[in-house]
């Protein structure tokens, strides 16, 4: 479960940080984009991965966080 909660966190990040980018000082900008990059990489070498049994969970928060998990994935792929 930890490791679970790890990579929802990193997506959460994700996220987050990526509108950001449309309103920020271009210095600030960089900055932002450069931190997305280094989470790709990382992601690249490390691949999410899920071993944490979620069937006792509930259902519309595990399919919630599996939704994050594919924006993420998708704001990295589409990064520069």
């Amino acid at each position: 479960m930890a490791l679970e909660s790890l990579e929802s966190s990193l997506d959460l990040c994700i996220v987050s940080l990526s509108p950001l980018t449309k309103d920020a000082a271009p210095r600030d900008r960089e900055t932002i984009l450069q931190t997305l990059r280094h989470l790709r990489d990382y992601r690249r070498i490390h691949p999410r991965r899920s071993e944490y049994d979620m069937s006792r969970l509930d259902q519309s928060v595990v399919a919630k966080g599996y939704e994050m998990g594919q924006n993420a994935q998708k704001i990295l792929d589409e990064l520069k």
